[in-house]
């Protein structure tokens, strides 16, 4: 029986992982990805409450200066621009000095490219790039306060680890990977699109010269969103 807990990385027993951020090509053992998950939601089961009686995942919500942009996925066309995460990155700094931004990358070929392609055009080294295996991920992404991003496995972790997503959807509807309340998780999507839907209930282009589902979607209206968030305190 396969096991599978996000869009991207499924594990097999006795098989090696596959999908985008698949433990760094392979770095964890097979099934540990559903482990991985698993501790996470356990150390969320019984928060212990601090002071004030808050649980301790909503102080540290409030108390987290961190935020993570998710900038990879399993295919081009669903991938928003590196220069609108750039862009978002430093309207962040602009206004929460305080916060760090991280952008997690697995030592994939295909993560190295994005890598040296964000260095090429992050000249003041705003964003923080991160290598973790896939077990220590988990940790890094519960400190932050809002996880930003394509519709990728690193979003399901986040949200497995009771942070708050924004997510941007392209030419795979939410309806179908994002089952999740939309309140707590909220998403960007441009919808009637024909193109989308015009060989299936999705588009499974790898490539595509317009990409209209995702360059619709601004820097200033996702800035516009997060920004009451990262307000909050």
């Amino acid at each position: 029986q396969e096991v599978a807990y996000s869009t991207d990385i499924t594990f097999s027993p006795g098989r090696r992982p596959r999908g985008h951020f698949a433990a760094a090509r392979g770095a964890v053992p097979a099934r540990s990805g559903a482990l991985v998950l698993g501790r996470a939601r356990d150390r969320l089961a019984h928060p212990v409450p601090d002071v004030a009686g808050r649980p301790a995942r909503q102080r540290h919500r409030a108390e987290a200066r961190h935020v993570t942009l998710g900038v990879v996925a399993t295919r081009e066309t669903k991938m928003w621009d590196l220069e609108n995460y750039l862009l978002l990155a430093k309207l962040i700094k602009k206004d929460f000095p305080s916060f760090d931004i991280t952008v997690p990358l697995s030592r994939s070929k295909d993560d190295l490219d994005i890598k040296d392609k964000l260095l090429k055009i992050d000249r003041e080294g705003i964003s923080n790039i991160v290598h973790e295996d896939l077990s220590k991920i988990p940790k890094l992404i519960a400190q932050s306060k809002l996880y930003v991003g394509n519709d990728t496995g690193l979003k399901h972790i986040a949200i497995a680890c009771d942070v708050k997503s924004y997510t941007l959807f392209g030419p795979e509807p939410p309806n179908e990977w994002h089952p999740y309340d939309k309140e707590s998780h909220p998403y960007f999507f441009i919808d009637p699109l024909e193109c989308r839907y015009r060989e299936a209930h999705y588009c499974g282009l790898s490539t595509c010269e317009s990409m209209i589902c995702l360059k619709d979607i601004t820097v200033q209206d996702v800035y516009r969103k997060i920004k009451i968030d990262l307000e909050k305190v």
